[in-house]
């Protein structure tokens, strides 16, 4: 990764075929009709973003000020029995599942050829809870409604809370590759045991204010495992 030859604008006339990279921006639609003088930021060379992908992020900006945080992740998993497509789609599938469940996800332009371009969110979610001054209800509240989607669906995480992230309004889930798992785990983690899961890390994380623990998030949690229909 990061040769001296390669370059983001150069994978995104790859990716989409194009001869320009406004026309690949254009076909990716990265940036709303409009928009004039656009160019391309980075912000250093690839690192690794896990163990199974590394991460480039970026954004769009044209000279109306618009700009479009992205992020492209390259999967590099192994399976001896498994091909590099296979891997990409069981990621594709679990990232619907969720996304289908009411859990957010980010803005999704391209899959396929081994990597993923998507909207970068922001904020460590654990780092945005820390901050005393902000109000983190409607996020605790998806917190616990994110933990049921998993107990419905009978995910089994490595661990199900630290990589989410959030544009400060909503929660984001991030990573659907192995620390996730599949749904239908044969010996998945029990509903009780994942919403106590998030109820310590809540209280881990959210340095600001005193949670305090009565029906809600339990309510929140019983909405994400019996409806999983809206956030």
């Amino acid at each position: 990764m990061g040769a001296q030859e390669w370059s983001i604008e150069e994978e995104l006339l790859k990716l989409t075929n194009s001869r320009t990279v406004n026309e690949a921006i254009s076909v990716l639609n990265l940036i709303p009709v409009g928009h004039d003088n656009i160019t391309v930021k980075t912000y250093g060379d690839w690192k690794r973003g896990g163990a199974e992908t590394y991460i480039f992020p970026f954004c769009i900006v044209s000279s109306s000020g618009f700009c479009r945080e992205l992020i492209l992740k390259a999967v590099v998993a192994y399976s001896p029995s498994r091909t590099l497509d296979d891997l990409l789609n069981d990621r594709l599938s679990r990232r619907h599942l969720l996304n289908d469940a009411g859990v957010f996800t980010p803005t999704l332009f391209f899959a396929g050829q081994g990597v993923i371009l998507e909207q970068f969110v922001q904020h460590s979610l654990a780092e945005q809870l820390q901050k005393s001054e902000i109000n983190n209800d409607k996020l605790i509240d998806q917190v616990f409604y994110y933990a049921g989607v998993l107990a419905k669906y009978k995910f089994s995480p490595t661990d199900a809370f630290s990589d989410l992230r959030t544009d400060g309004q909503n929660v984001f889930a991030i990573d659907f590759g192995e620390d996730l798992g599949p749904p239908s785990f044969a010996n998945p983690i029990s509903p009780q045991s994942l919403y106590g899961l998030a109820q310590d890390w809540v209280k881990k994380n959210n340095y600001g204010q005193e949670v305090v623990y009565n029906a809600r998030p339990m309510a929140m949690f019983r909405l994400g495992y019996d409806d999983s229909t809206t956030n």
